[in-house]
């Protein structure tokens, strides 16, 4: 407010707090003052539910399921983390897999969407967009649903769509008839929604109506109701319920040549110990597992397919055969301490699928495709497996030996073999910042085709090769071989080869496999981030941490007119000041709040105040104010405020609420000097261009205050920014005015001085709140980096679109973001 502004307000209302006339009472008068009030605003026709701040609340709900064992930092950004140096940081939490988090945080009207951001203790993460919908944000970051291609490999249908397929790919497969010989089976199309209204079976149904005493479930054992069964031919569809488990050994006849002419949909237990599954679909639900306590073959296009959240675990060392090239899935968990061959299969491990068996085979040259984790002793059994097709797209292990057919390493993905890796007669394919990491190479005309654009690489680390000729082994394009040269075999006599002419620059083994590896610090150049898909990563200390930027975090800037009761320009600068909360990330139940006190454009004492909305003492272990904006000990002090740094609301409604006393005079915390006169120096700071009469530049002054919580839910309170009740105290007519903002629906509340005369307060706060007049403003709320108007330039002069937002908080949000340049303060 300027000293004007409180001259021209008698000429057309006169007060009711005592002022008379000689010759006859004058009395305040509501409707001249509603008019005066009304025409002052630069906007008509106010939206009434507008709460005149740029940014609102919402609840995030988030959890992190990833595979290894590290501490995250875990924050909610409202801008993408990645790949930036800054992004504004409303919330941080230290968290570890398999934990979650629920809070509130505040973010802006034009933008309903949060980043969560997930970062290893080297600063390198991931990120996953969240929309906010109706006030939450719900996320669960896992291998599945994380988006960051720094250090994982993504199962991404539209990046690797020859590679990528759903369960529903599986369950209705289509088959290619490769060469004239081949057969293709017909294929039953089935859904899982299907499955669901099976008819359940029990131990005792297979012994009541399987007569034969052997047990096979044929298209005479529909139970009671063959009726059920119109849709599916001869009837072989069959549910084990959730409450159930079979143990009797019972066998199934499908069809042959017809997939899903039997199928099984096990939401409970089933244990098979040398069933004989003749062609069946056996399909594992969410809860669902299967027990394999003996060996146990399915043949004629028999597979399994296991959904996200089913089992199949065998603990004996039994084995588990698929023969007959029938197509499997798994997205769930298998884990079997014998033997897992899928002979001559399609086999796919979706992401977040996890596979893990003694010796895994391929007996008849099938593919194996990874998007999750298998880990295997070896798969080596009488030299058979290295014919298969491997596309790995996460993590693949074999802690002893294994045979490697034909391999494609896609983004981010790592293959570990503890001993000798024995690769086929073919092209290996490498993709960018895939690891090849293997104790020995066995290569037999093998080649390793790394990635060819610029800046991508992939490595191929080992501590041997084993070769017959110079042939044997080539790496070509971006391929990079960490070895150690002098370690090369002869893989018919066992016996080490020297590097020396015969293995000649042009064409040997030193030429094909030492690319720049001769060069001692090539190698040391690259890094390969850890992760779920590349494990401990390659040189993973080479990454600088840079994926995490540096926060910034969200702040509210509020900016006030002193013009209550009067009215004023609307410049909304005659007190600036700016809040910034943070919940510490090590210690979730303190919470920091720093004010900066940054611009005067009034020259009346103006105090400033934050009424902590439903934030009581019995919450907090403590509160101080461990940074003041000016030396305590300095000379001048003003009383308009209660000494101190903290008091309880005097709010009659509201005998608990903490507030917060940030100044007692805005000009003495700018510029603490005394003019000649010995009175505070009262300029505009910090509102006007340089030179311009009664302006001034201030150093901006900054305040701190700690608050522990007794509990962390509590905490999260003050990321809110409905919980700041933001307010000026000014001088009008012999006592403190309280200005407050509006968000909190507090605009009348008196906080610090009750004793104000209330039914004049009232009568002016009247002319503000009434409907037909419009929910008018004396302070608006924007982000922390937003510039305010010049001194005497009206919000809707500087900001064009801030009209349109007036008129309805749901258009225009980001008028904020559009200012005319020579219109604001920089």
């Amino acid at each position: 407010m300027k000293q004007l502004k409180g001259l021209f307000l008698g000429a057309l209302v006169l007060l009711a707090i005592g002022v008379t006339s000689c010759k006859k009472d004058v009395v305040f008068n509501q409707e001249n003052y509603n008019n005066l009030v009304k025409s002052s605003f630069p906007v008509e026709n106010i939206d009434p539910a507008q709460t005149w701040a740029t940014m609102t609340t919402a609840t995030a709900e988030v959890s992190i399921n990833l595979d290894y064992d590290v501490t995250y930092d875990v924050g909610l950004y409202l801008e993408n983390p990645i790949g930036v140096q800054s992004a504004t940081r409303v919330y941080e939490k230290k968290m570890k897999s398999g934990e979650r988090f629920t809070t509130t945080f505040s973010y802006m009207l034009d933008k309903p969407v949060v980043y969560v951001g997930v970062f290893d203790p080297q600063g390198r993460g991931m990120a996953q967009a969240v929309a906010i919908t109706n006030g939450r944000a719900v996320a669960d970051i896992n291998t599945s649903t994380s988006s960051s291609a720094r250090h994982r490999a993504s199962e991404d249908a539209s990046k690797y769509s020859q590679f990528v397929k759903t369960a529903n790919d599986y369950l209705n497969y289509v088959f290619v008839k490769v060469n004239s010989w081949d057969w293709t089976p017909e294929v039953k199309q089935v859904s899982f929604d299907d499955m669901k209204q099976y008819t359940a079976f029990t131990d005792a149904d297979i012994e009541k109506y399987l007569s034969n005493q052997n047990y096979t479930l044929t298209n005479l054992s529909y139970i009671e109701n063959p009726a059920c069964y119109m849709n599916h031919g001869d009837g072989k569809h069959y549910r084990i319920a959730s409450d159930t488990e079979i143990r009797t050994k019972f066998h199934i006849n499908a069809t042959y040549g017809i997939y899903n002419d039997a199928v099984l949909y096990v939401e409970g237990k089933l244990h098979l110990n040398g069933n004989t599954l003749n062609g069946p679909t056996i399909v594992v639900a969410n809860g669902g597992e299967i027990i394999v306590d003996g060996n146990t073959d399915m043949s004629n296009g028999g597979r399994f397919i296991v959904l996200a959240g089913g089992k199949i675990t065998g603990a004996n060392g039994a084995y588990f055969k698929v023969n007959n090239g029938a197509p499997c899935y798994n997205a769930g968990t298998i884990d079997i301490k014998g033997e897992l061959n899928v002979n001559g299969s399609d086999c796919y491990n979706a992401s977040g699928g996890s596979m893990k068996a003694d010796v895994l085979r391929n007996t008849s040259g099938g593919k194996f495709t990874n998007f999750g984790k298998i880990e295997a002793r070896t798969n080596m059994i009488a030299g058979d497996t290295y014919n298969s097709t491997i596309i790995n797209g996460c993590h693949m292990k074999f802690t002893e030996n294994a045979g490697i057919g034909t391999l494609t390493m896609l983004d981010n993905s790592r293959l570990d073999v503890t001993g000798t890796a024995e690769f086929g007669q073919t092209t290996q394919t490498l993709y960018n910042q895939s690891l090849v990491n293997v104790g020995a190479v066995y290569a037999t005309n093998t080649v390793f085709s790394g990635p060819t654009a610029n800046g991508e690489y992939a490595i191929v680390k080992t501590k041997k090769v084993i070769v017959g000729n110079g042939n044997d082994c080539k790496a070509v394009n971006n391929t990079y071989f960490d070895w150690d040269n002098t370690q090369v075999y002869d893989k018919n006599t066992g016996s080490q080869i020297t590097l020396n002419n015969q293995w000649s620059v042009d064409t040997g083994v030193r030429n094909n496999i030492t690319k720049y590896v001769n060069e001692s610090t090539a190698l040391n150049n690259f890094c390969i981030p850890s992760g779920e898909c590349t494990g401990d990563g390659y040189n993973s200390d080479l990454n600088n941490g840079g994926g995490k930027p540096e926060p910034k975090d969200l702040a509210m800037r509020f900016l006030f007119e002193d013009n209550f009761p009067d009215a004023g320009d609307y410049d909304f600068n005659d007190c600036v000041f700016t809040v910034t909360p943070v919940i510490d990330a090590n210690n979730p139940k303190k919470v920091t709040v720093t004010v900066k006190a940054e611009a005067s454009g009034a020259q009346k004492t103006l105090g400033g105040a934050i009424r902590l909305v439903n934030v009581t003492e019995g919450m907090l272990e403590s509160k101080a104010c461990t940074k003041h904006f000016i030396d305590a000990a300095l000379p001048y002090s003003n009383d308009n405020l209660p000494d101190g740094d903290f008091t309880i609301s005097k709010d009659p409604n509201d005998k608990s609420s903490v507030v917060m006393l940030l100044f007692k005079d805005l000009h003495w915390v700018l510029n603490p000097s005394l003019g000649s006169n010995g009175s505070v120096q009262r300029y505009y700071y910090n509102t006007q261009k340089e030179g311009h009469t009664n302006y001034k530049r201030a150093e901006v002054k900054t305040a701190v205050y700690e608050f522990y919580f007794r509990n962390e839910d509590d905490a999260k309170r003050m990321l809110d920014q409905a919980t700041y009740d933001a307010f000026i105290v000014e001088p009008y007519n012999g006592s403190f005015w309280e200005v407050h903002t509006v968000q909190n629906g507090r605009k009348g509340a008196l906080v610090l001085h009750p004793e104000v005369h209330i039914n004049s307060y009232d009568a002016y706060l009247n002319a503000y709140v009434r409907s037909d007049i419009g929910n008018l403003p004396w302070a608006v709320m924007v982000k922390g980096d937003v510039a305010y108007p010049y001194e005497w330039v009206k919000i809707t002069e500087a900001y064009p679109e801030f009209n349109g937002w007036a008129k309805n908080r749901e258009t225009n949000t980001s008028w904020y973001l559009h200012p005319l340049a020579d219109k604001v303060f920089k």
